[in-house]
């Protein structure tokens, strides 16, 4: 039963995580959520550092997965901005504060929840960190 309970986000998360996100974006919209800030650092190195342990230093320089690098690379600092860019030109011409906004998030590689979502997927955690690390 106990164990049910922990293993049900990992089991669920194309759910959870839709779900946690509309209801973060609601929470946000309807209460003052500024007195959160401070629980910003605490909260990521609680989702990050569970992740890192066991993980050596020695492994961020092993390159092993070099295919996978390169296309992450590829798809987070080419594909994804000429996308935007792309979206941009034919959405947001007459709001040029828009337009900058998403070339600037369509540029800024994802760090905070990639780690955690690998390991609730039970995915390659090595390359996750390591791709992490070099992204940013």
């Amino acid at each position: 039963m106990f164990k049910d309970i922990l293993t049900f986000p990992s089991k669920n998360l194309i759910y959870l995580i839709p779900l946690t996100i509309v209801f973060g974006l609601l929470a946000g919209y309807f209460t003052d959520t500024s007195s959160l800030k401070r629980l910003i650092i605490p909260v990521v190195i609680l989702m990050i550092y569970p992740a890192m342990i066991g993980f050596s230093l020695h492994e961020l320089i092993n390159l092993s997965e070099r295919k996978l690098i390169v296309i992450s690379l590829f798809i987070n600092f080419v594909l994804v901005p000429v996308v935007a860019y792309l979206l941009g030109l034919m959405f947001l011409l007459k709001t040029p504060e828009l337009f900058a906004g998403l070339a600037v998030v369509s540029l800024l590689p994802t760090a905070a929840m990639t780690i955690p979502f690998t390991v609730f997927a039970k995915g390659n955690v090595e390359a996750s960190i390591k791709l992490t690390v070099i992204s940013l």
